[in-house]
C-alpha cells in the first residue's frame, strides 16, 4: 500500500533512504568528499524534515513496514523526483515499479506535463529501468569531484 508519509513515518523513511543509498554510495565510490551526505546515504534527519515540509513524500508499506519511499515536488507543471528508494531486502520485488507507476498516475491525474529526475548515468541497470517507463536522457554532466557521470532524465506525459 502506498500512502502519504506522516511526520511519524520520517525516521523509518529516512532509514530506507540510508540503506538503499548506502549500497549505491559503495558501488560508485561516493564519499563525503565528493558528494554531499554521500549521495543521501548519510542525509541528516533535519534535511529530510525540510524536504517533508516542501515536497511530497509517499511510502510503500508492506506488512506494516515501510519498504520503499518516493520524494518528489511539483512546480510549474513539472514533477521532479528527488528520491526513489527501496530497502535492499525488498528490492527486485516490483516495489520500485509500483512506486514509480503511482507517481506517473498521480502526475497524469494532476495534469503534469513532465517528470524529471537525476541519477548516476553510469548505473546502467537503473537507467535501463527508467527507460522502460519512457524516461529519456536529456543531458549528462560530469561534476568536478564526482566519480561518476550524472544523467538528467525526463518523461513527457
Amino acid at each position: 500500500m502506498i500512502k502519504k508519509a506522516t511526520k511519524k513515518d520520517l525516521n523509518e523513511c529516512l532509514d530506507v533512504l540510508h540503506q538503499a543509498y548506502d549500497i549505491v554510495a559503495k558501488n560508485f565510490n561516493i564519499t563525503a568528499q565528493n558528494s554531499p551526505y554521500r549521495g543521501n546515504a548519510d542525509l541528516p534527519y533535519e534535511e529530510f524534515l525540510k524536504a517533508y515540509k516542501t515536497n511530497l513524500i509517499f511510502c510503500y508499506k508492506l506488512e506494516s513496514k515501510i519498504a520503499g519511499i518516493i520524494n518528489f515536488e511539483i512546480k510549474e507543471n513539472i514533477c521532479r523526483i528527488h528520491d526513489l528508494a527501496v530497502l535492499p531486502s525488498y528490492q527486485n520485488q516490483q516495489i520500485g515499479t509500483k512506486i514509480l507507476n503511482f507517481v506517473i498516475y498521480f502526475c497524469k491525474k494532476e495534469g503534469i506535463q513532465k517528470i524529471k529526475l537525476g541519477m548516476i548515468d553510469d548505473n546502467k541497470k537503473l537507467k535501463k529501468w527508467y527507460e522502460k517507463f519512457g524516461f529519456k536522457t536529456i543531458e549528462t554532466i560530469q561534476y568536478d569531484k564526482a566519480p561518476y557521470l550524472v544523467g538528467k532524465m525526463e518523461k513527457l506525459m
